[in-house]
């Protein structure tokens, strides 16, 4: 999920957002979060929010998200930031 003035996203908050089946879905958390996320952080949720190419340097899990206002990878497993 996208940032909001200043606001930090939780780990919580990530695991639910990996969750989301749809773009719909997670727009309806966002709106329940309070959080406003832009074009680009939808463009890369489509297809399915959180799952990436990318596995965890640590556990090797691939539920891996992308937290583009910290320009890091989040591994939803084992919360290893890379």
């Amino acid at each position: 999920m996208g940032q909001d003035k200043g606001r930090i996203i939780t780990a919580e908050q990530l695991k639910r957002a990996s969750e989301c089946e749809s773009r719909e879905e997670l727009l309806e958390l966002a709106a329940q979060e309070g959080v406003e996320l832009t074009d680009e952080q939808l463009e890369q949720v489509s297809g399915g929010w959180g799952r990436s190419e990318q596995r965890c340097p640590q556990c090797n899990s691939d539920h891996c998200v992308y937290d583009s206002f910290l320009s890091i990878f989040i591994c939803q497993d084992c919360m290893y930031e890379f």
